[in-house]
């Protein structure tokens, strides 16, 4: 798994790219989400268009990234999510958990819509 950060004014775009799977790629993401959260980037878009393939390691991954963003009053929004890791998500019925939308010009749209 690869994470690649851009900003957008006061939006962190994290584009995901390869397999979530949990394990040592859980830790670097974590490690991502608390340095945002420390920076006080707390407004994030996950962009998941690079993801491949995701085991239920990796839906935990995406449930731990939501809580510790919205434990810090920020939101975290997915955007460009395929179908295999959508239909997870639909499976455990974590899409209504989630805000996920087709583009990150869309996720930070909401995100800007939502105000500080």
């Amino acid at each position: 798994m690869v994470i690649e950060q851009s900003q957008q004014e006061d939006v962190l775009i994290l584009r995901i790219q390869g397999t979530l799977l949990g394990g040592p790629e859980g830790e670097e993401f974590r490690r991502v989400l608390y340095e945002a959260v420390r920076r006080e980037r707390n407004r994030i878009v996950l962009d998941l268009s690079g993801v491949h393939w995701m085991n239920s390691s990796g839906l935990g991954m995406l449930v731990a990234g939501l809580s510790t963003i919205r434990a810090s009053g920020g939101e975290m929004v997915l955007a460009n999510v395929p179908d295999r890791v959508l239909r997870p998500l639909q499976l455990t019925r974590l899409e209504g958990v989630f805000k996920i939308l087709p583009s990150v010009e869309e996720a930070i749209a909401e995100l800007r819509a939502e105000g500080p």
